[in-house]
């Protein structure tokens, strides 16, 4: 037997060489998996000289590898299975290399887990290029985005935190003046006329508040909207920019303005489409509109991360430094990724009603 694994290892690295000089390209590194294979075959392996393994489990690995590495040094081993959540920490600290990162709930524990460990295994994508529904691995057409969220998070903590913009839509008057008298100023409305109902006479008690207009802006609410918002986070259509850079002149105001992006392209929501951005920021410029940063609202039958990491990347390349995503049920993979303005009610207020 441990003349026959030298003598397969030797066979295989061969046909591997002579395969990378047909495509004139460095030969392919051969990882031996040990998948479901005893400690003394891999021994064996180990003794011919061979260093380079693959396991499809974490817990396999964990029950085979530790005295192996005790015995022989210089061994690297790579996690070529899926790999669960509950499973990171003891996976991080097994492994040289994990190849099967393949969605965003996954890369933001593992993330959290390097920063924490200090460790650095080599990193790998899963691609679905088949896009197999019964396979994992991320499809073709999202591992852009998928990538622009892996390295934001691998930045994580490189930001300042989030502002928590409390979301009032629907609470009353009484609930929103104890958010107040706790010391809080940065608020969010969804309609101008309610906003027009409750926020006079709130400021007229308390000083420095802030308000974001984060709902729908109608054409002939803008004005009365410029008079009320220190932000206008949905601005989404021409036709609105025309009537909003109009009332900014006529007025002399000057709120903040998002434009609200609709990432994932659904026909029902408001926003600017990804591939429409670049031309409306610039039809916003010819209007003298200064733009502040960007807002998104993610489907809610989608990862967040990927559309964040998205908005972050649109954002950059208009050199916007301010972005509005992440509400009650993401805000944290939000502010994870770089959201410099979180959009919470439910959270703060408590239910509507």
């Amino acid at each position: 037997m441990p003349n026959e694994i030298a003598a397969n290892l030797e066979t295989t690295r061969a046909a591997i060489k002579a395969a990378s000089q047909l495509g004139d390209h460095p030969p392919a590194q051969l990882i031996a998996v040990s998948k479901g294979h005893g400690v003394d075959k891999i021994r064996t392996a180990l003794e011919a000289g061979h260093r380079l393994f693959g396991e499809n489990r974490v817990q396999e690995a964990q029950d085979k590898w530790p005295r192996l590495r005790e015995d022989f040094s210089n061994i690297r081993l790579h996690l070529i299975g899926p790999l669960q959540t509950n499973k990171v920490k003891l996976a991080v600290s097994i492994f040289d290399a994990i190849e099967t990162l393949d969605r965003p709930k996954l890369a933001k524990i593992l993330a959290k887990e390097l920063k924490t460990s200090g460790k650095s295994p080599k990193l790998y994508i899963q691609v679905n290029t088949g896009e197999e529904p019964q396979k994992a691995g991320v499809h073709p057409a999202e591992l852009a985005s998928f990538f622009e969220a892996c390295k934001d998070l691998c930045q994580l903590g490189d930001h300042p935190p989030a502002q928590l913009i409390a979301v009032s839509k629907g609470h009353g008057v009484d609930k929103i003046r104890t958010a107040l008298e706790a010391g809080h100023r940065l608020f969010g409305e969804n309609r101008v006329q309610e906003a027009q109902d409750k926020w006079p006479r709130l400021r007229e008690d308390f000083s420095n508040i802030r308000l974001h207009l984060i709902g729908p802006l109608q054409t002939n609410k803008v004005k009365l909207a410029v008079s009320i918002f220190d932000a206008i986070e949905t601005l989404d259509r021409p036709k609105l920019a025309k009537i909003l850079a109009k009332e900014l002149k006529t007025s002399g105001k000057s709120p903040k303005l998002y434009i609200q992006v609709n990432t994932g392209e659904e026909p029902q929501k408001a926003g600017v489409h990804p591939a429409e951005l670049a031309s409306f920021f610039e039809a916003c410029k010819d209007l003298d509109l200064k733009i502040t940063g960007l807002m998104c609202i993610p489907p809610v039958d989608e990862e967040p991360a990927m559309h964040f990491a998205l908005l972050k990347k649109l954002g950059a390349r208009l050199c916007l430094k301010e972005f509005s995503m992440g509400m009650s049920g993401d805000f944290e993979v939000a502010s994870s990724l770089g959201s410099t303005h979180v959009r919470v009610g439910t959270a703060v207020f408590g239910p509507r009603g």
